[in-house]
């Protein structure tokens, strides 16, 4: 299941000789940033109730508002 969501996830980049060659730089900037991101900063759904609504396209459209608090 997993390895399927990661493959999918990637499509972005292309397939076979056509695959974006800045794929791995992309991949190595966000496994650094969002651990970063989470150690500096509280996130928090605003309003907290509020379900987070996900609708997949070609791309994912995501609506929802989060307060974000440095820690």
């Amino acid at each position: 299941m997993v390895l399927g969501l990661t493959n999918f996830l990637t499509v972005k980049f292309g397939f076979g000789s056509r695959t974006c060659i800045g794929r791995h730089i992309s991949f190595l900037e966000i496994s650094k940033l969002v651990p970063q991101l989470v150690k500096k900063y509280e996130f928090e759904l605003d309003p907290p109730e509020t379900e987070w609504t996900v609708k997949s396209y070609f791309f994912a459209k995501q609506k929802f508002y989060c307060k974000v608090k440095q820690r």
